[in-house]
């Protein structure tokens, strides 16, 4: 998608799905998927990309770069 936000890149634009998380002290959070979403066709891609609240960032955001995933 490559649309603008925040004074960044929205990387999986439109958003399918929006999911708010809290890390942990160390920054990380524990992130597990068992198995692939049933039905999704092969060579399907998921993009995920993970946006923080930073108040040194632009306009109050940092964003982490984009990652692709294909289903098998």
């Amino acid at each position: 998608g490559n649309a603008p936000f925040k004074g960044g890149t929205l990387v999986p634009f439109p958003p399918f799905l929006s999911v708010q998380l809290v890390t942990l002290s160390d920054g990380g959070f524990p992130l597990a998927f068992p198995a692939w979403p049933a039905g999704l066709p092969f060579g399907f891609p998921l993009f995920f990309q993970e946006w923080v609240s930073d108040p040194g960032g632009s306009n109050g955001v940092s964003a982490s770069n984009a990652l692709q995933a294909t289903a098998p």
